[in-house]
């Protein structure tokens, strides 16, 4: 394993220890799949979060629309309520669909994780006797 920053102290860590290079290694590699899962999930929601915010402002545009009589007025809330009241519950449904990718992919990293610690255990265990 080679510093980035060339501290020899720190590349001296693990030579001789080629088990605890790889743990640290495959560790490093979990977490990368493990984050960028996680940045994906965000990017997602930020999307979701912005065209909600846009249509919330397109709604509230249509009620600051001048109009002479007050019962057009009380439907055009009736219909931006309605209308931001389906779209609340597309937009949760949404960021459900999100929530269950981050989680099935994270589960499947973990046991992937656990299956190649599994297959690795045997051989590290000759190697340290």
């Amino acid at each position: 394993m080679k510093n980035v920053n060339g501290n020899k102290q720190a590349d001296k860590l693990f030579s001789g220890y080629p088990a605890m290079e790889a743990a640290v290694m495959g560790t490093a590699a979990l977490n990368e799949k493990l984050a960028a899962t996680a940045l994906s999930a965000a990017e997602d929601g930020i999307k979701l979060t912005a065209e909600w915010s846009r249509d919330t402002i397109a709604g509230l545009g249509k009620l600051a629309k001048p109009v002479s009589d007050p019962s057009d007025y009380a439907r055009e809330v009736a219909a931006v309520a309605t209308e931001s009241a389906a779209k609340a519950v597309k937009r949760s449904t949404d960021f459900v669909e999100i929530a269950s990718r981050v989680q099935s992919e994270t589960v499947r990293l973990m046991t992937e994780a656990g299956n190649e610690f599994l297959a690795e255990s045997p051989a590290t265990a000759k190697a340290a006797q």
